[in-house]
């Protein structure tokens, strides 16, 4: 693990302090934990490709289309359709 200073002001160091409250937690922990959610959220996402995404799936339309329609019992059918195939 790995340790850093950092300067904050007062303003934040007091809502750090209120979240902690009366818990007793470790300042450095908490803050730890916040930083790290932070940067788990400023990650860059991947982007997909929806039409790439369907071109790929294209195969599969018809299949999905029949799933999505069927009752329960339908589904079951299928699905022992298809693995006897």
């Amino acid at each position: 693990m790995t340790t850093l200073s950092i300067r904050i002001d007062a303003q934040t160091e007091s809502g750090l302090r209120r979240l902690i409250g009366h818990d007793g937690d470790d300042v450095s922990e908490v803050a730890a934990r916040l930083l790290a959610r932070a940067v788990r959220a400023a990650r860059p996402r991947v982007r997909f490709d929806p039409d790439a995404i369907r071109a790929a799936n294209s195969a599969y339309i018809e299949e999905d289309d029949l799933l999505a329609d069927s009752a329960i019992g339908e589904r079951a059918g299928l699905l022992v359709r298809e693995d006897a195939e």
